[in-house]
């Protein structure tokens, strides 16, 4: 596995853009110049999800520095769709949701956070429609359907 590229000269991003550019597709790259300040380059997807990452941390240490109330009484403010699992499920939420917070911030990478955080919300909207996986119907032999 090749190292990231985190930091570059403005000389080497004019000899070798392309391969700035591909590390800036997987994680900032700061821009080091002689002449002015620093830059960073990464992908416009990563700087749109920047507030979003910002305010959940930001949510999450507010839960953290409360001290009314269990974990998952102080996170389902913020995250009320936390209290369609039932009380394990909220639990392990409120948990994986901190965990991943505490990741991400020592990581340097949002998405980690972001990603545990869409994943939990779109369970629990599943969850409060009703839908049970473990309710389907599967086939024990596959059904075999002519090629359209």
């Amino acid at each position: 596995m090749s190292k990231l590229i985190e930091q570059v000269q403005s000389s080497e991003l004019s000899r070798n853009p392309l391969k700035v550019f591909s590390a800036a597709e997987k994680t900032p790259v700061t821009v080091t110049r002689r002449d002015g300040e620093d830059l960073v380059l990464m992908s416009k997807r990563e700087s749109q999800n920047l507030p979003e990452f910002h305010t959940f941390i930001s949510q999450v240490l507010v839960a953290l520095d409360d001290t009314n109330g269990s974990l998952v009484e102080r996170l389902s403010k913020p995250f009320p769709w936390i209290l369609a699992f039932d009380e394990s499920g909220q639990l392990q939420c409120a948990s994986e949701l901190v965990k991943a917070a505490k990741v991400a911030m020592a990581t340097n990478t949002p998405m980690v956070a972001l990603t545990e955080l869409y994943s939990w919300k779109g369970t629990a909207e599943v969850v409060a429609m009703g839908i049970q996986f473990d309710q389907a119907d599967w086939k024990e032999t596959p059904i075999l359907v002519e090629r359209p």
